[in-house]
């Protein structure tokens, strides 16, 4: 725990990010489950455990809106032709967020299910 306090006080916000990341790194594979549990506590107060914990809840945003939109997608399919085919749900499920976007901006225009297969391709 002295290594992550003298880590701290490294005046170099770089060299004191880069010393606290690779002490996370050594506790993490060495270090006895009550030590790693002691430096956990410390480690999440600091600049870097912050910044892992905001970049973690940014990515489950990221994942929840384009989950969203998936699924608002199969909605209005849905409602618009009815049950879809076996497997669509899967792969719009699987689409990137861009195409999610153009589909909702599109999905009012559409005339069968052809419209929808052509992003599985």
């Amino acid at each position: 725990m002295n290594s992550l306090n003298l880590a701290k006080s490294i005046k170099d916000e770089k060299l004191k990010g880069d010393c606290i990341t690779l002490l996370y790194a050594l506790f993490d594979k060495f270090a006895d489950s009550e030590l790693k549990k002691k430096f956990r506590k410390v480690f999440t107060m600091t600049d870097i455990g912050k910044m892992i914990y905001e970049d973690g809840v940014k990515d489950g945003e990221e994942r929840g809106e384009k989950r969203g939109k998936a699924l608002s997608v199969i909605k209005l399919l849905t409602k618009k032709f009815g049950k879809l085919p076996q497997g669509y749900n899967e792969k719009i499920m699987e689409l990137n967020d861009i195409i999610l976007d153009l589909m909702l901006t599109d999905i009012l225009d559409y005339k069968s299910l052809d419209d929808v297969k052509k992003y599985f391709d």
